[in-house]
């Protein structure tokens, strides 16, 4: 039954013209000229596991968003076809093994370079891996080369773009960010205890997140303030604590809450709104929860209260235009399970737009 189902797979891969990976699996196509990159995405189903380590050919990919070369495919007629066995080795945060391997096969126009991104995600509950098509493609053209750069490289580098330089304060929130996560490194690496590594991934997930948007897009001036709100609400809590056992954990940084629940941190950060805590993605702003407590409030006869969240969400929104009617989005900036960043929530949509028509 194996020899019948690997026969398949592999009559399919030399069919296409596939992948010719540096260990010598499949033998060097003929004007084999195009550069192939892998990376995996930080997305999905990773924030479940403490250690991914994925294998294409002789490569091995244990970084998020970092593309590794593994070997060339060949043009033909325009197009290039690549198909390789990616194998997936992982572990959750309970210590539980999970395996996964699947045949990726995508049709790309011709291009030099070309970058594969796979992502890791849930099927019938187990890990499946895919393509994701809209983050693959011929580097330079469909992809651009600023994948190569590291999340703060590229991150900087739009902040240089929008101010001409980095802010003296916004420079040092950065550092103090780099120092937190290279603490809790540190003491994993001292000590074997998972929750410092899932504090150094947590703390430094602002950083990767807006600094992979940064390599697909220019940023706002309003993306940039999100990112240095959330920045500094990460540096307040990893300056004091390790990440939270659960997930959907509130914390704020003023005394003003409808809940008693919430951890409730004074230090340097002003701001009344509630940042949310999710496994691997640290604290974040999310929308729903800040509309939920204006909601709250109004209801309560909290005026004042419910005015002053609505005035500081107002600065974080996104204005557009479409067909010539404005528009305003809040727009979120971390991974919510499937989503790609930023996304959009309707529930938080319709909401706001009560409350702010209720605040008129």
């Amino acid at each position: 039954m194996k020899l019948i189902k690997i026969i398949p797979i592999f009559l399919i891969i030399f069919s296409l013209g596939c992948i010719t990976v540096e260990d010598g699996l499949y033998s060097s196509p003929i004007n084999s000229n195009v550069k192939v990159y892998v990376q995996i995405e930080e997305k999905s189903a990773v924030f479940d596991f403490s250690d991914v380590e994925v294998k294409v050919g002789n490569k091995t990919i244990n970084e998020f968003n970092k593309p590794i070369f593994v070997g060339y495919a060949r043009e033909e007629n325009g197009e290039v076809n690549v198909a390789f066995i990616a194998e997936a080795r992982i572990k959750n945060w309970y210590g539980k093994n999970w395996h996964a391997k699947n045949l990726i096969t995508l049709k790309l126009p011709y291009g030099e370079e070309v970058l594969i991104t796979l992502e890791l995600y849930y099927e019938d509950e187990s890990i499946r891996i895919r393509a994701d098509k809209e983050k693959s493609g011929v580097i330079g053209r469909d992809v651009p080369r600023d994948v190569f750069l590291s999340p703060e490289e590229a991150l900087l580098e739009e902040i240089r773009n929008t101010y001409g330089k980095v802010p003296k304060e916004m420079l040092k929130e950065i550092e103090k960010n780099k120092k937190l996560s290279n603490f809790f490194l540190q003491k994993y690496s001292e000590t074997g205890n998972v929750t410092y590594f899932l504090s150094y991934r947590c703390s430094s997930y602002v950083i990767r997140t807006f600094g992979e948007l940064a390599k697909w897009k220019s940023l706002t001036p309003v993306e940039l303030k999100v990112f240095n709100l959330t920045l500094k609400a990460n540096n307040e809590y990893y300056s004091r604590f390790t990440s939270p056992q659960k997930d959907f954990f509130t914390v704020i940084f003023s005394d003003v809450t409808p809940y008693y629940s919430p951890i409730k941190i004074k230090g340097e950060l002003n701001t009344s709104l509630p940042f949310i805590y999710y496994r691997g993605r640290g604290l974040n702003l999310y929308a729903v929860s800040a509309l939920h407590w204006v909601d709250l409030y109004f209801q309560r006869g909290d005026t004042k209260k419910a005015l002053k969240l609505l005035n500081e969400l107002q600065g974080l929104l996104y204005y557009g235009n479409y067909n010539g009617e404005d528009y305003a989005l809040f727009l979120n900036y971390f991974h919510f399970e499937n989503s790609s960043v930023p996304w959009v929530s309707g529930y938080a949509q319709g909401l706001g737009a009560g409350l702010y028509a209720k605040a008129y």
